[in-house]
């Protein structure tokens, strides 16, 4: 089965959000390329506007702007941010009926881009008993192992996404 293309993986992102009357958040909605049918260039998301600068990362002065899809970018934010925690959308309070509806705590969770957010934590504190959290940034995966080293039921995994659709393993939700 093919991969669907990046902007139609936008386009399902964008009209599931709709479906749930929601909207990214404004820094994510800055991140998003506006709907069109023109396909993305290479790449996962916008280049840094900032250069290298301002608190979004940039790549630490290289001269050449680092875009959300590269593991560099998120490596230099989270040693930036020193680890700090920070879920992208909202806490797993907030989206606990929407994440229990699709999936029961027994279920096998694949937690993709999982960054420092706490919402694995969450989910297990919530009964959730296997979470794999799944990340470009070797620095955050390093953190969070360390972080959840006494935590069984969450496992951190540096991946570089393409790997993982040749596994054998099953999730629930992804």
């Amino acid at each position: 089965m093919p991969m669907p293309s990046s902007s139609s993986l936008l386009s399902a992102i964008r009209r599931l959000l709709a479906s749930l009357a929601l909207s990214p958040p404004p820094a994510a909605a800055a991140a998003m390329p506006p709907s069109s049918p023109e396909p993305e260039e290479e790449g996962m998301g916008r280049s840094d506007a900032g250069g290298g600068g301002g608190g979004e990362g940039g790549g630490g002065g290289g001269g050449r702007a680092l875009s959300y899809g590269e593991a560099e970018y998120w490596d230099a934010r989270y040693v930036e941010e020193g680890g700090a925690p920070y879920d992208w959308y909202q806490r797993y309070a907030a989206l606990r009926p929407f994440v229990r509806r699709f999936a029961p705590p027994e279920s096998r969770v694949l937690m993709i881009g999982c960054g420092s957010a706490l919402m694995s934590e969450d989910m297990v504190d919530d009964g959730y008993t296997e979470i794999m959290n799944i990340d470009i940034s070797s620095v955050v995966i390093e953190i969070m192992r360390k972080k959840h080293f006494n935590i069984p039921q969450l496992q951190c995994i540096l991946n570089r996404f393409s790997v993982l659709f040749l596994s054998p393993l099953k999730f629930t939700i992804h």
